[in-house]
């Protein structure tokens, strides 16, 4: 199944990583003043330690995921079609999106859309190209199913609406018939 490659990919990926354990990284002029809020001073050390312990994950996730989604489902006119979509309906129903966009640390729409919605329209493409791909293993592995409430006002409606469904009748048709 495709689904178990990525993850051995993945998971190789993390043995890689793992096996740089002894590489480090350090930020030039730790003890430079970055930045004093009230009486608090914060150096470039303590900001580099600081994104290194909080961000460093995601970090190394988002650049595995920009290659899988780079490979599996490139960027498109289509795809970068719907991103817009979504910015213009995220648009429409906020009065102040672009200073949004902006408090969250990215320059403009444009770096929004690149950064945030390109990403999220490829790992729904990917999500349904995967589900496509391997459709008849999932379903023996998980057997998937739909399922459809009918609530009645007494057990003898309810018996009623079973024997409905059971003849062949739709359950839209037996819920409208038999709700309670």
């Amino acid at each position: 199944m495709r689904n178990k490659s990525w993850i051995a990919a993945g998971a190789a990926a993390l043995l890689f990583l793992a096996g740089c354990s002894g590489a480090t990284a350090s930020v030039s002029d730790p003890d430079k003043e970055l930045m004093t809020i009230g009486d608090v001073t914060y150096t470039r050390g303590q900001e580099y330690e600081y994104i290194k312990k909080s961000t460093g994950p995601n970090l190394v996730m988002q650049m595995a995921e920009e290659v899988i989604y780079d490979k599996e489902v490139p960027v498109t006119d289509e795809i970068r079609k719907q991103a817009e979509d979504n910015y213009n309906e995220y648009a429409r129903t906020s009065d102040n999106l672009e200073s949004y966009i902006q408090s969250m640390g990215y320059k403009d729409r444009q770096d929004y859309i690149d950064k945030v919605l390109i990403p999220a329209v490829q790992a729904e493409k990917l999500l349904t190209k995967w589900f496509t791909d391997a459709q008849e293993e999932i379903v023996q592995e998980y057997k998937p199913s739909r399922v459809q409430i009918i609530q009645t006002d007494s057990k003898d409606s309810a018996n009623k609406a079973l024997q409905a469904l059971k003849d062949g009748k739709s359950a839209q048709d037996v819920a409208g018939q038999y709700h309670a």
